[in-house]
């Protein structure tokens, strides 16, 4: 009878011991997730901050999160995001190395070290990373158009056009691989080729006026200056105080002897604070 007691008692306390591990573990579970949650909604806030473009906020709710969990490397890498929109591109690439201590394969840490480096002139170190990027994930659009951009800068036109064929391959309707390549096209001098690609780019951004002046800059190197002027004008449309458009404008102006409007787009260019220093010369020049 003492040992059926004895038992009996035994699987009670253990019973009770098992009922108190399983409550510790569901109590330690829901403060976890608890804890997860609320980094989710810090993080998700200073996503939303850093596309408002308030960078300040953004940053201070990103440095929050490190300060509860200092291995979160999506924190690191929106801080890196955050460094580079504010030019402060050592801090970037700081933010990015330290994501990578904790996530070796993170390619879109690879992707941002490549654009700080390319931003500083650290040419070798930028290509590495882009590259490293795309090695990790075969189908990144947004690492071919970085290093295709690097190319581009570097005058290597065929590699930037094998770069960007690849992220028009990968993502056949955006806009910014048609712009890009459109850009590579312009500067290799194959303008009709530009041309059709820039257009391609409005189709599925037809907000974007940078483009609209690129295809204006085109035809006046082609001297059709009415349709240069055209697209100038859709440009200004879209962003009245695009100084480069104006300028563009104003060069059309000029050849086709409308001297007053290209005096008056030159000095608008210089009003809104143009760092273009040909549109001073230039505006001297017809006051002559």
């Amino acid at each position: 009878m003492a040992r059926q007691i004895s038992n009996k008692f035994n699987r009670q306390v253990l019973y009770r011991v098992i009922a108190i591990i399983g409550i510790s573990i569901l109590i330690l579970f829901t403060i976890s997730c608890n804890q997860k949650d609320k980094t989710e909604v810090v993080y998700d806030s200073a996503q939303d901050a850093y596309e408002a473009g308030d960078y300040e906020q953004a940053l201070t709710q990103t440095e929050q999160i490190l300060a509860d969990d200092p291995e979160n490397s999506a924190a690191y890498l929106l801080r890196a995001e955050i460094n580079t929109a504010t030019g402060d591109y050592e801090l970037a690439i700081a933010d990015c190395s330290s994501a990578l201590t904790h996530d070796p394969d993170n390619y879109d840490a690879y992707l941002g070290l490549g654009h700080a480096h390319l931003e500083l002139g650290e040419s070798d170190n930028a290509l590495e990373d882009f590259t490293k990027a795309i090695e990790l994930r075969p189908d990144y659009f947004h690492a071919f158009c970085e290093r295709g951009i690097f190319y581009w800068r570097t005058n290597e036109f065929d590699l930037a056009l094998s770069d960007f064929n690849a992220a028009v391959a990968l993502a056949p309707t955006n806009p910014a691989a048609y712009y890009n390549r459109g850009l590579v096209y312009h500067h290799a001098g194959e303008l009709d080729l530009a041309i059709l690609d820039l257009n391609k780019s409005i189709e599925f951004n037809p907000n974007h006026a940078d483009t609209y002046t690129e295809i204006g800059a085109i035809y006046r190197e082609k001297g059709e200056y009415e349709r240069a002027v055209e697209y100038c004008n859709m440009a200004l449309d879209l962003s009245p105080d695009s100084d480069l458009a104006l300028y563009t404008r104003g060069l059309s102006y000029e050849t086709m002897g409308n001297y007053d409007l290209a005096v008056t787009d030159f000095t608008t260019a210089i009003m809104l604070g143009s760092e273009i220093e040909n549109a001073y010369y230039l505006r001297g020049r017809i006051s002559l």
